[in-house]
């Protein structure tokens, strides 16, 4: 039996490798978002529509910039970013500078993530009785995430 350990190169992913993780990463982002999307038609705006929306933005954003620079973000998504939407987005914004960036959609995500990071949206929790899911904005975010899935679905070429 081989020990693959002391073979050289083992263990580092090729560039063929290395697209078909993003490209695999992406494409679960996607599938949480779309997920998002039918149980909105099926159930309306709720907790666990926002949780899958939120878990496909984190995922999909977090691929966007593997694909751009893998051994930059590889270590730095476990480290820095770990599970923040407002991180996520802002260092999306600053390796894709976006023309006219909506202040407005940065403050619905930034609501989004005090959820998503807290575990409302995934729990039941006490704040339920308080806050309408209804209410939790997230329109601009689901725009956002069709512009992001057009232009991605294009480099991976899912179109």
């Amino acid at each position: 039996m081989t020990n693959y350990k002391y073979l050289k190169g083992v263990g580092k992913l090729t560039n063929s490798g290395v697209k078909l993780k993003v490209k695999g990463m992406y494409l679960r982002g996607r599938q949480f978002t779309h997920s998002a999307l039918l149980l909105n038609d099926k159930t309306g705006k709720d907790y666990p529509f926002l949780h899958l929306l939120c878990l496909g933005l984190e995922i999909i954003l977090k691929s966007a910039l593997l694909e751009k620079d893998y051994e930059k973000y590889k270590n730095y998504i476990k480290s820095n970013l770990k599970h923040n939407l407002d991180k996520c987005l802002k260092t999306y914004i600053e390796e894709y500078p976006i023309e006219k960036f909506d202040v407005n959609l940065i403050s619905e995500i930034k609501s989004l993530n005090e959820f998503y990071n807290s575990f409302q949206l995934k729990y039941a929790m006490l704040s339920e009785i308080f806050i309408d899911p209804k209410n939790i904005e997230s329109e601009l975010t689901l725009r956002f995430m069709a512009k992001l899935t057009e232009k991605y679905d294009k480099i991976f070429k899912l179109q």
